[in-house]
């Protein structure tokens, strides 16, 4: 589930902190990127458990409304359909997994408030903006419960807050975790094990080994490597360049030089995006020109070896 993008968004978080908290340890760093990683894989636990939680939540809300004296059935009913989803179906099928996942959510009432708050908003008489329970076969539910996350989790500032207030290593997985999440749903069928679609946390070793090697590199080899960066600021005062930029070129010099089967257009491509996301999208050409002479000089000298 891990994929490069992820890794290289999470070296430059670490590595900004590092260097922010005076670090001098590369092996701290490595660390707190795989403990970063590992974070990230538990919100995509969480996530695809979403469903399974807001379903939660409506059989407590059954109980309480069967136990008054004169019982609303017409909510009961809804309750039901929400209740008795073949799709989550196929989540409770896997206890084990359910059973993993409850150890790794935040002991924050944030959480289960916001579960609550989906479930009001399924209840709720129609309205502009209501959303209409779905019909009783399964890809009705299925295509409901993408219709849920799309507007409760990928697009919700309130979800990004409680993810950011709970983790500090959840800032910006949202998007890429939901991209895998939606993996699983699409992938969901009435015959289709949830045990089937989970992704594992890392293809193989070598994607594991790429973040922590990175991070070490960048950290061992940062004065040659900010030195070499600085010879391309023609024209530009040095102190101007914002730190966050100086990070992004000094991560792209270590990729390109020490992964060598990663073509260094990608490399640049990715480190050009996140000139985009976390600097000033003003200055994309101009550190892809550094970027870009910086690495033909290097491949002519023979220090970087790939394509």
């Amino acid at each position: 589930m891990i994929n490069r993008t992820l890794i290289r968004i999470k070296a430059l978080q670490i590595l900004y902190s590092f260097y922010l908290s005076g670090g001098t340890k590369a092996s701290v760093a490595s660390n707190n990127l795989t403990m970063a990683l590992d974070k990230s894989y538990h919100l995509y636990k969480l996530m695809v458990l979403v469903p399974y939680y807001v379903k939660v939540k409506a059989e407590r809300r059954k109980e309480i409304e069967l136990e008054k004296r004169s019982s609303d059935m017409e909510l009961v009913k809804k309750l039901d359909i929400i209740i008795a989803s073949p799709y989550v179906a196929i989540l409770e099928a896997d206890p084990d997994f359910i059973a993993e996942c409850e150890t790794l959510i935040p002991a924050r009432e944030e959480f289960t408030d916001y579960f609550s708050n989906i479930l009001s908003f399924l209840l709720r008489e129609e309205e502009e903006d209501s959303m209409p329970l779905p019909a009783e076969d399964f890809d009705s539910h299925k295509e409901f419960w993408k219709r849920i996350y799309k507007r409760f989790i990928l697009d919700n500032d309130e979800w990004f807050a409680i993810l950011q207030d709970s983790s500090i290593f959840w800032n910006d997985d949202i998007e890429i975790v939901m991209s895998f999440v939606l993996k699983v749903v699409n992938g969901m069928k009435e015959d289709t094990a949830l045990s089937r679609l989970l992704r594992p946390q890392y293809n193989g070793n070598e994607e594991r080994e790429f973040g922590t090697q990175l991070v070490s590199q960048a950290i061992l080899n940062e004065e040659e490597y900010r030195a070499l960066i600085s010879k391309y600021f023609r024209n530009w005062d040095k102190e101007r360049v914002a730190e966050i930029e100086y990070l992004i070129l000094q991560l792209a010099i270590t990729e390109a030089i020490h992964f060598p089967t990663i073509a260094t257009s990608v490399t640049m491509n990715e480190y050009l995006n996140l000139v985009k996301y976390y600097s000033n999208p003003n200055n994309t050409n101009y550190i892809n020109g550094i970027l870009h002479q910086a690495i033909m000089d290097l491949k002519a000298e023979g220090r970087i070896l790939g394509a």
